[in-house]
């Protein structure tokens, strides 16, 4: 039995690709961090209207507060301010808060139980650890290895 869509797919018109989506089961809402340019995709995953379009920067990850519905996005680049952690409002649909950190991230998490971030450094050995409350960047975890592709929070 093939898989079909509920409803019809929505055109998209962006430049480039996708990298990191995730879905907030309690709004429905998904997020996609659209890395080409430097957009957050925000979708309504019940009939997957686009909702809007928030310019943060060249990011990869994306990650959701359970508890606000705030969305954390995780950037990298060569431009000035490029490598940080941003904050993202989905309905007021923009950036509200912003910490630099020392590398390109890629993949980003969230432990709602510390509240805190963890946003690891792309194709590097360190995980950037972020206070959600303060949104000031409180640690760096050294990796035994080096290129995580994606990290996740063990809730225990």
């Amino acid at each position: 039995m093939p898989i079909l869509p509920v409803t019809p797919p929505q055109p998209i018109v962006t430049s480039g690709g996708f990298d990191y989506v995730t879905v907030d089961s309690a709004r429905r809402r998904v997020y996609a961090a659209h890395g080409g340019a430097s957009q957050l995709l925000i979708v309504d995953a019940n009939d997957g209207k686009v909702l809007g379009l928030v310019t943060v920067g060249e990011m990869h990850g994306v990650a959701v507060d359970p508890a606000t519905g705030h969305v954390y996005t995780g950037e990298g680049g060569d431009t000035a301010g490029a490598n940080a952690v941003s904050e993202v409002d989905p309905g007021a649909m923009q950036e509200v808060r912003r910490v630099a950190v020392g590398g390109h991230v890629d993949a980003i998490a969230y432990d709602p139980g510390l509240h805190r971030i963890y946003a690891d450094e792309d194709d590097g050995t360190r995980i950037f650890v972020i206070d959600a409350k303060t949104f000031k960047q409180i640690g760096t975890i050294a990796l035994p290895g080096h290129k995580p592709e994606y990290i996740q929070v063990n809730p225990n």
